[in-house]
């Protein structure tokens, strides 16, 4: 039965909903100034009144100080939260990992905290265990509440390839002139992971040979135009030049993989 209220402190949230988007907020605001249509669109709460969905319905509502149209769902559930939300905005990668470590998810409350610790964001992480970046397979990976928090070698492994990248960042900022956002971008991360990983690649003389080439180094159109200018910049003036057949087998190998 729809019920409506003004006292917005009855209700409560559940940790593991998304955060409130000040954007979807405003959007609301502005849609219920003109025609105020939330009579026709109840939140959807729990026995404890905790909100299932209608969380931004609900502050756009407040800050208007209009009417909170709300119905009471007693069978309805923490998790119900995903299936409700999906069918209006698509949740984010954070989203979820933020659902399900709040939900007690040991594996997502390690890749949360351990995103937070090594200041890296999703996108890098799985590149880094090796996943395809594909959203859809992201997605599919996170959506599912089966991620696992990878251990020992393949864990020292990551944290190996992040000192890198970050010692690499770091000096790029320093020394590079004009713009440089493009060192903070996941196309860079993504280049910089696959060059990397590769076991022929000094990581001592690419570092050195990024500081000799700073003039070459500028923002890319994709991944794989990076690795080509790392490519050049580790030959510079380098006896031990990557070898072509060598590291068309490696590429191969790792895209089969």
């Amino acid at each position: 039965m729809k019920k409506k209220t003004k006292d917005y402190k009855m209700f409560k949230f559940f940790d593991s909903n998304r955060e409130l988007q000040k954007g979807l907020v405003d959007k609301l605001i502005k849609s219920i100034s003109l025609n105020n249509l939330l009579e026709f669109r109840p939140i959807l709460v729990d026995k404890d009144f905790k909100i299932i969905d209608g969380q931004h319905r609900l502050e756009a509502a407040k800050k208007l100080q209009v009417d909170i149209y709300y119905e009471i769902q007693k069978e309805l559930k923490a998790h119900d939260i995903i299936l409700l939300n999906e069918n209006q905005k698509a949740w984010s990668t954070e989203d979820y990992i933020n659902f399900y470590a709040n939900e007690n998810y040991i594996e997502y409350i390690k890749l949360k905290n351990y995103i937070k610790e090594k200041n890296i964001n999703i996108w890098t992480v799985f590149v880094l265990l090796g996943k395809s970046i594909s959203k859809t397979k992201v997605k599919k990976i996170i959506t599912s509440g089966k991620f696992i928090f990878p251990t020992g070698t393949k864990l020292e492994e990551i944290n190996n390839l992040i000192f890198k990248i970050n010692n690499i960042k770091e000096m790029l900022k320093n020394k590079l002139i004009g713009n440089k956002k493009f060192v903070d971008q996941i196309m860079f991360h993504k280049a910089l992971v696959h060059f990397l990983s590769f076991s022929f690649i000094n990581y001592n003389t690419f570092y050195k040979k990024l500081e000799q080439r700073l003039d070459l180094i500028n923002r890319r159109a994709t991944d794989s135009a990076y690795i080509e200018l790392f490519k050049a910049i580790y030959n510079y003036k380098n006896i031990h030049r990557i070898n072509e057949i060598e590291w068309i087998e490696a590429v191969t190998s790792k895209e089969n993989a």
